[in-house]
């Protein structure tokens, strides 16, 4: 592999958001974390001189996993020696799994919310909003609507309105 070939690879993992809890969870049969076992895979064929058989066996994946993580081992290995941001950020994941978690919508809101609600049953978030002075978004309040079921699931597509096509015949009598 050309030191060209191994930079274009460790760009191009290492231009996308890196880490997961998936690199936490244990695979293989060895129940190693999964970034422990990408390295495990490359390093076990080209350090060690094992088959990709071989390594797939001992740590319990495919070899397709096994042959992946040798190529961007090798990457590794050839871009290590002249790169100085190439850690072992190569081998974490790419997922794309949600890296934050969504905060909870704070009670005051809430009363604010429901309060005006039941006051003005018709009212839609928006107008609760400008009324209430809530400092959150509609879509928020829509969704403590939902939750309080104050308000019903909001439409999909265009595929559940009626059309406005009618196949009842038209009366021509009218015309004469």
């Amino acid at each position: 592999m050309s030191r060209y070939e191994a930079n274009n690879i460790v760009d191009a993992k290492l231009s996308r958001p890196l880490g997961s809890k998936w690199d936490e969870k244990p695979i293989g049969n060895r129940n190693l974390p999964a970034m422990e076992v990408r390295y495990r895979a490359g390093m076990e064929v080209i350090e060690n001189k094992k088959t990709v058989s071989q390594v797939a066996r001992e740590l319990g994946v495919s070899k397709g996993f096994v042959s992946k993580w040798k190529k961007k081992y090798q990457a590794y290995r050839v871009a290590k020696v002249r790169r100085r941001d190439v850690t072992m950020d190569m081998f974490k994941s790419t997922s794309s799994c949600p890296k934050h978690v969504k905060c909870k919508v704070r009670s005051s809101i809430k009363g604010k919310v429901l309060k005006l609600r039941n006051r003005f049953p018709f009212l839609g978030s928006a107008k609760i909003k400008a009324l209430g002075g809530i400092g959150a978004s509609c879509s928020t309040i829509d969704k403590v609507l939902r939750e309080y079921g104050k308000m019903g699931n909001p439409r999909r597509g265009r595929g559940t309105r009626p059309t406005a096509v009618s196949n009842a015949p038209v009366p021509w009598t009218w015309c004469r």
